[in-house]
């Protein structure tokens, strides 16, 4: 679902909580609005809230995956917030179809990554 940064904003306020949110070409200031709204919704005031992982670029999938799954066991939220996401830029030879291309076997990772995000995790990717 496609919506504009005022609608994600308003969504966050009203205290949803997604657990994904991928957020593209919106400018810096709506990026850290959303960014600042989600953490508001998750953690509340708290300063350094203990589940918050906060990455950027292309980070490894596997940290990635021990950030969602190291606080499940004790049933508070965890977030992951990734900013400056390299994930989604294309690569020179991503149109193959080579089975055995990696950056293939790694969006396929990815997608199994962000398709079992816990029920109380949160990501948010912002490219």
């Amino acid at each position: 679902m496609e919506l504009q940064a005022d609608a994600v904003l308003q969504k966050l306020k009203a205290g949803e909580k997604p657990p994904l949110l991928l957020i593209v070409g919106e400018e810096p200031y709506y990026r850290k609005k959303i960014e600042m709204a989600l953490r508001e919704v998750v953690y509340g005031s708290q300063q350094d809230p203990f589940g918050l992982a906060v990455l950027s670029g292309a980070p490894p999938l596997e940290a990635v995956r021990q950030a969602l799954e190291s606080y499940a066991f004790d049933g508070l939220d965890n977030c992951v917030i990734i900013r400056d996401c390299a994930w989604f830029r294309s690569k020179k030879g991503d149109a193959s179809d080579d089975k055995e291309n990696p950056e293939k076997e790694k969006n396929r990772q990815l997608a199994a990554l962000l398709a079992a995000v816990p029920s109380n995790g949160h990501v948010l990717l912002m490219t």
